[in-house]
């Protein structure tokens, strides 16, 4: 096995032999292909680390929210105040639930 197979996560065996393919232009295939073999990785695991390091990258800049001094502290303000129910809710919670006006009937 390769070191690449030891850091992804395990995929059904079906889908990590699912093909994908790409046209590039013949410098960027060379280029790719030199960057590979300077990690000791053929072509495919070069390409699939990378790929999903920039989509774990990518997920993760979705994910974090970060936020300066002030705007955190507008954030922090924002969630500690008691929330106020909305007045289509109040009026829910004022009704007298189905199931009792039906029991007394």
């Amino acid at each position: 096995m390769s070191a690449l197979s030891d850091t992804l996560p395990q995929a059904h065996p079906a889908l990590a032999r699912t093909p994908i393919s790409l046209r590039v232009p013949a410098e960027t295939l060379a280029t790719i292909d030199r960057a590979a073999a300077s990690q000791g990785r053929d072509r495919t695991e070069f390409m699939v680390a990378a790929a999903l390091a920039a989509a774990y990258e990518q997920l993760e800049r979705e994910r974090v929210l970060r936020l300066d001094g002030t705007a955190f502290d507008e954030l922090k303000r924002a969630l500690d105040a008691p929330a106020e129910a909305p007045a289509a809710l109040v009026r829910l919670m004022g009704r007298r639930p189905v199931w009792e006006a039906a029991a007394e009937s």
